[in-house]
């Protein structure tokens, strides 16, 4: 199939790889640079979905790890308050015993 770009015809086996734009001499210069922007174009998005998905990514990751450093700092100081508290019970009961 042809396909009309900028008012020039090109075949569509010219746009699969950078070496037959160079190579290939049926192809106008003009619309090399049209099938260069075009080309700029599909790379241009293809590294703003990598750098998005790498940003979801990072944000996600680092979500994960404050999630985690709360879960073990919250553990961690139920921990603590456990023990504190068998000792309050253990005195309590003492003075409750002795009468005081």
């Amino acid at each position: 199939k042809k396909k009309k770009k900028y008012g020039i015809w090109i075949f569509p086996r010219f746009l699969s790889s950078h070496g037959a734009l160079a190579r290939n001499k049926l192809v106008a210069s003009g619309t090399r640079v049209a099938v260069v922007e075009v080309a700029g174009a599909t790379l241009t998005r293809q590294l703003v979905d990598t750098a998005s998905l790498l940003a979801v990514l990072l944000f996600g990751l680092l979500f994960f790890l404050v999630t985690v450093a709360v879960f073990i700092t919250q553990a961690y100081e139920s921990y603590r308050r456990k023990d504190y508290t068998q000792v309050d019970y253990l005195i309590n009961g003492m003075y409750t015993d002795s009468g005081v």
